[in-house]
């Protein structure tokens, strides 16, 4: 019964952990230019190809995570008795942690951001999330520099 038990914990952390494991791409991520010399991001040019509102979930810090955890595992320590305790700890912690990362990146929010995309001279696009586009629309000819866009006149 026991070697039953402690299989299934060990499948269930597997999969659990495979699932922390995946993540899907962020679609604000910014797409770094190649350094240039120095370890400086190079200065690129192109042509803004849209500009349009989005909404960014929250990102966590971890702390959700680690509250979590502990939380899971005091309450899974309440349960049973020898290695069937320490199974159910096991478990309390990996769910916990799971639900309190869920708990902390939903308790963020939003952020409204403004997404311009541009297509860099070398054929590229790049996406940069911003707070306020100022200036620059689609057509524009702008300057990438490093997370930084400017309109170039």
């Amino acid at each position: 019964m026991k070697r039953i038990l402690a299989s299934a914990v060990v499948s269930l952390v597997a999969v659990l952990a495979t699932g922390c494991a995946v993540q899907a791409p962020a679609q604000h991520q910014v797409q770094q230019p190649a350094p240039g010399p120095y370890g400086q991001a190079a200065v690129q040019y192109g042509t803004v190809q849209s500009v349009d509102r989005a909404q960014v979930r929250g990102e966590t810090r971890g702390g959700g995570a680690v509250l979590g955890g502990v939380i899971g595992a005091v309450l899974g320590r309440q349960v049973g008795h020898g290695n069937d305790r320490a199974a159910a700890t096991a478990i309390g912690l990996v769910g916990g942690a799971l639900l309190g990362n869920e708990i902390e990146k939903n308790s963020s929010g939003t952020q409204d951001v403004y997404r311009i995309v541009v297509r860099v001279d070398d054929g590229s696009m790049r996406s940069i999330d911003v707070p306020s586009p100022g200036d620059v629309h689609a057509g524009d000819r702008v300057r990438l520099d490093d997370k930084r866009i400017t309109r170039v006149w």
